[in-house]
Parts: structure tokens; C-alpha cells; sequence
């Protein structure tokens, strides 16, 4: 990219920063060596009469035909990063506080920041209680349920906890926590926010991607199954967009392959020895096509390079 019109001073000030590189500079490298591996050229940021600018102008360079790409990272939620919190709470002062002994803890409710100490000193009681009588016991306030035991007295924990599994949705483990649940389905934040927001920053009169980053998580549960059709209806809003393209690394092996749906496909490709990139192309079945067709096949291979 430094060798190409690239803007490149622009992208180097995106990766400089360490919260910038992580919402724009690296996701931009990303998609730019995705674009350049199957013949694009691309340039950050382009300057253009738009009401904003695009983040990536996109050029083939065999017919000289210009799209534009428009990228976002789906950052956890508030919600979502609040629950995380709480967990990792719990973990530090159950797990790794001593006396170790086993335990199962279930969350119940979000744990406001001034019932934190407290919450603490409350589980160091629980647990010098049960250490003190080397015993199983059960303890309970408006925030967490926990059993701790002792190691003679384990087999009432595993007892307890076999009982709650057939009672609770959200079951207890063996020396874990179970937080409050996650809520790990991304379809209604792309669909309702995501992709009217992108679109209407692609220059009218020009075709271009909508590129998003999500958690891995994501094709760890097969959430491409509800987001295509949802996608599909909102997507056909606007004429001018080709389509989405969803993404992420994961660091694990695994089956390569191209997977067709409808209108769309995923594409899974080991890319380094240890790292795995899912990629899902959403076509906007209602597009006014302004590239050629060449082009279009030349995105196509783009998500599975």
C-alpha cells in the first residue's frame, strides 16, 4: 500500500494509536490485503464529494472500474460488556481467592459497584464458614448462589449440583461460574443499525460493500443461518449496495470450504498455520448492478483468497 495510492499517511495514523488500530487500522489492513491479493487496488478514505466519506475506495485494476467500501467493527455491547465484567468479578474472588476448596456459584442479578466489597467480604464468610466446620454448605443473597465445600464433604456439591441441572436453565458447575447469560446473537444490531448506517454513507450513483467484523462467536453458533434472510430484506433498501460482507479470525484449525446459501455463501479458510478466517457474502438481491460482472466475480473470490 505505501508503493500505491493508497493514502497510506492516512492509514498509518489509524494504527498508531492503540484503541484507533484496534477499531479501524487493523480491520482496514485486513480488507485492503483481502482487496490486493485478488487484484484491487484500494485507497483509505478517499476524498469525494459525499456527505461523508467513504472508508475505502476500491479499484479493479484490470478494467479501471470503481466501487467503494464502507467497514465497521461490531464491538461488544454494553450489556454484553457489563455481564463480562461481573463474571470476571466473581472468578477473581471465588476461584483465585484463598483457602482454595471447591465450589459452584450462579450470578442472579448485575452486581453494582458499591455491592462489590461487600458481595466480597460475604463470600470470604461463605467460605471460612464451610472451612472452618470442613463441611458443604449453601449460601444465598440478592446477588449470587453459591455451595462451597470442603474436599471430604465434595460429593454433597457434585449432589447439589446434579439436582439444580434439572431444575435451572442456567445450570450450576463444578467449580465454575455461571454468570448471567450472553446474549451472543449479533443479527439485530447488523440488521436494525448496521446496515442502513453503512449504506447511506456509499456515494449515491456508485456501487459499494458493506464490510463488518464481528466475535467469532458468531460462526461458532451459526448465527449466519438467522442474519442472511434478515439481511436479505433490509439489504434490498438500498439499490446502490452489492452487498455485506461479515468476517472474522478465529485461532483454531479448521474444515476449509465454501458453503453455499441463498444468494449468499461462507467461506472458511485457513490462513496461517493456527488462524482461521470465516467469511460470509450477503448479495443484495436487489442491486442496480454499475460494475461489470467481471468485477462482481472478482469480490466473490476476494472472500476466499
Amino acid at each position: 500500500m505505501k508503493n500505491q495510492d493508497s493514502n497510506y499517511d492516512d492509514l498509518i495514523s489509524k494504527l498508531k494509536s492503540r484503541d484507533k488500530s484496534k477499531a479501524e487500522g487493523m480491520p482496514l489492513l485486513e480488507i485492503s490485503r483481502m482487496m490486493l491479493e485478488s487484484g484491487f487496488m484500494v485507497k483509505v478514505e478517499p476524498k469525494i464529494h459525499n456527505i461523508k466519506k467513504p472508508d475505502l475506495e476500491i479499484s479493479n485494476t484490470v478494467n479501471g472500474e470503481i466501487l467503494y467500501g464502507e467497514l465497521t467493527v461490531l464491538n461488544d455491547s454494553e450489556d454484553r460488556n457489563r455481564k463480562r465484567d461481573d463474571y470476571f468479578f466473581l472468578f477473581e474472588k471465588i476461584e483465585l481467592a484463598e483457602p482454595h476448596i471447591h465450589y459452584a456459584c450462579r450470578q442472579k442479578k448485575f452486581i453494582d459497584k458499591a455491592n462489590r466489597e461487600p458481595l466480597f467480604k460475604f463470600i470470604q464468610s461463605c467460605r471460612q464458614q464451610v472451612v472452618n466446620t470442613n463441611s458443604f454448605a449453601i449460601f444465598k443473597n440478592e446477588f449470587i448462589q453459591v455451595g462451597f465445600a470442603t474436599e471430604s464433604e465434595v460429593h454433597h456439591l457434585k449432589a447439589w449440583i446434579e439436582q439444580d441441572a434439572l431444575s435451572e436453565q442456567d445450570a450450576l458447575a463444578f467449580d465454575k461460574v455461571t454468570g448471567l447469560a450472553l446474549d451472543q446473537n449479533e443479527t439485530k444490531r447488523i440488521v436494525n443499525n448496521k446496515i442502513r448506517e453503512k449504506a447511506k454513507q456509499i456515494p449515491e450513483g456508485s456501487n459499494g460493500l458493506i464490510f463488518i467484523r464481528v466475535n467469532p462467536v458468531f460462526f461458532m453458533v451459526n448465527m449466519e443461518i438467522d442474519l442472511i434472510p434478515r439481511a436479505h430484506q433490509e439489504l434490498i433498501k438500498y439499490p446502490n449496495v452489492i452487498g455485506m460482507v461479515v468476517y472474522s479470525f478465529i485461532g483454531l484449525l479448521q474444515e476449509t470450504g465454501v458453503f453455499p446459501f441463498k444468494s449468499a455463501f461462507l467461506s472458511v479458510k485457513q490462513v496461517t498455520q493456527l488462524s482461521s478466517r470465516y467469511t460470509l457474502f450477503i448479495l443484495n438481491e436487489g442491486v442496480e448492478l454499475k460494475v461489470s460482472e467481471e468485477t462482481l466475480k472478482k469480490l466473490f473470490e476476494m472472500c476466499n483468497l
